[in-house]
């Protein structure tokens, strides 16, 4: 599964903090977080899309 969350005016970085701080904790893994990106603009997400 892809997911791609923009940074359109910040509103997905509490988001990104929330999995991050998961992961930190034990409640979450990065393989578990596979295919979760945060991208920052269109190239980015083009790029990303490229890559899957």
């Amino acid at each position: 599964m892809l997911i791609v969350y923009t940074a359109f005016n910040n509103y997905y970085d509490s988001l990104k903090a929330l999995l991050d701080h998961m992961i930190e904790t034990g409640l979450s893994t990065p393989a578990r977080q596979e295919g979760i990106y945060f991208a920052a603009d269109l190239a980015e997400i083009k790029q990303i899309l490229g890559e899957a």
